[in-house]
């Protein structure tokens, strides 16, 4: 069995990657703004949320696949009403996954800055 796909995980990586390619560290005071930065920036940043274009993965079968391995994130995003439950299942009817795929990468993303930020010094 293949292992669960893990958006905290693919989140950091492709923060790390965004930071390592994109960001001079020596343009920021400190790491308050760096994360700021980061979270207004990569909030719609398709290589990281998708949310610029409403896709991260731009292919609905691979959204479906992530999404479907992580059902306990969709009670999450409704419980902290991130997500209504009435246009999630809009979304599900409507097999839009890569929308659903791309709201658990926007839920994610603050969390998944801070880890990240946590290994860097300025």
């Amino acid at each position: 069995m293949d292992a669960r796909y893990n958006y905290m995980d693919a989140l950091k990586a492709d923060i790390q990657d965004f930071i390592e390619n994109e960001i001079n560290l020596n343009e920021y005071d400190n790491i308050d703004d760096l994360n700021d930065y980061l979270n207004d920036v990569l909030f719609t940043t398709d290589s990281v949320t998708g949310n610029a274009s409403g896709s991260y993965t731009f292919n609905r079968y691979q959204a479906a696949e992530y999404v479907n391995d992580n059902h306990d994130v969709i009670r999450d995003l409704i419980s902290d009403g991130f997500l209504t439950p009435e246009s999630f299942t809009e979304y599900f009817i409507n097999s839009d996954y890569e929308t659903i795929d791309v709201i658990i990468r926007c839920y994610y993303l603050s969390a998944a800055i801070n880890q990240v930020l946590e290994d860097i010094e300025l």
